[in-house]
């Protein structure tokens, strides 16, 4: 039996973006967060991280 893809419901409870402020250069995160990628996608296939800074 074939796995079934389940990468669009996946993709819709945990989003495909993040917004994190930056100071001074540096992220602002807390303590014990941090940013990290989650592949849902069973299928093989090249990803693009846009990265688009607002501000000054």
């Amino acid at each position: 039996m074939m796995a079934k893809d389940h990468s669009h419901l996946q993709a819709t409870w945990l989003g495909s973006s993040l917004t994190v402020p930056v100071r001074n250069g540096k992220l602002e995160l807390g303590i014990w967060q941090q940013i990290f990628h989650l592949e849902c996608d069973i299928k093989p296939r090249q990803r693009k991280v846009i990265v688009t800074v607002y501000g000054e």
